[in-house]
């Protein structure tokens, strides 16, 4: 009998072990909107940045998710503007591994995720290895964290993969931004529009207003800023579907929040008399989520 049950309990452990091992990491994607935000520097100036995923394709006969970049830039209309499909992501939760192709190579995959490393283990970035420097969990996502440094020349970092995220500069780099010749920064990720990862440097902290979704301008709404340049005020003409609760935002190029007022009409003036020169992006907001962008610059 003694035996009878120890063949029992032995055989309940084996199947709690084989569930626990093909227990699957959390998705990098969402059910129905998945999106990074990002900020980034390189030799023209600060640019802000949304990856989208906007759809599925089968490339090779694996199932890849397509991803969009929109970017704010000067003179684009619509701002932001669809730069690019910048590339194709695909993953198996089963190992925690993630990789990606671009438009011009469709072969060749490129691992930029594996949750399995340990630290006796290296990983490659933009075509330089580096050890694996830690191994943790935190706000119940597993993280591996590198000896290699974040591609930001700002900030302490080190680059590090963050489960059901990505990493801490974003999705895409090698293809993306080349590899450290640029700065980059993850301010947060979304999935299904509610916010998955936000970042926690004192600078960047609570600071994420791009895209959070490919839907935003569904319902054709847009606003119209003028004068543009402008010195101490400027007007807000808003124009589409009418909405409750209407806030305009106004952001420095590092996401600054700098201003932020009601929208009680269809046309509003702003004092910007307390703020620098320089170049801000202003976001109109409905509960929080952002339905319309556009660029201003502020002169002396």
């Amino acid at each position: 009998m003694k035996i009878y049950y120890f063949k029992i309990l032995l055989g309940l452990f084996l199947i709690i072990s084989l569930n626990s091992a093909n227990a699957q990491y959390q998705s990098l994607f969402g059910t129905t909107q998945t999106s990074w935000n990002l900020y980034s520097q390189d030799m023209p100036g600060d640019f802000m940045d949304s990856l989208v995923v906007c759809c599925d394709t089968v490339i090779n006969s694996k199932n890849y998710k397509v991803v969009d970049d929109y970017k704010f830039c000067f003179g684009c209309n619509p701002n932001p503007n669809l730069f690019s499909k910048v590339l194709f992501l695909r993953e198996d939760t089963t190992i925690g591994k993630a990789w990606q192709i671009t438009p011009d190579d469709t072969i060749n995959e490129n691992l930029i995720m594996d949750l399995s490393l340990t630290i006796t283990d290296s990983f490659e970035v933009a075509s330089q290895f580096y050890d694996v420097d830690s191994v943790y969990v935190k706000n119940g996502k597993k993280h591996i964290r590198l000896v290699g440094p974040l591609y930001t020349s700002s900030y302490d970092e080190k680059y590090t993969m963050i489960e059901g995220v990505g990493t801490n500069i974003g999705i895409g780099v090698d293809f993306f931004y080349g590899g450290p010749g640029n700065s980059l920064y993850l301010l947060c990720s979304y999935k299904d529009n509610n916010v998955e990862y936000q970042n926690t440097h004192p600078m960047y902290s609570g600071y994420c207003f791009l895209l959070t979704g490919i839907n935003e301008n569904e319902n054709n709404i847009k606003i119209n800023v003028y004068p543009n340049p402008s010195i101490n005020e400027l007007t807000i003409d808003y124009f589409g579907k009418k909405l409750d609760n209407l806030k305009i935002e106004i952001y420095n190029t590092t996401g600054k929040l700098e201003l932020i007022k009601e929208l009680r009409s269809g046309k509003t003036t702003v004092n910007t008399y307390d703020l620098s020169t320089g170049i801000y992006f202003i976001a109109l907001k409905d509960n929080q989520k952002t339905i319309a962008t556009q660029k201003w610059v502020k002169t002396e």
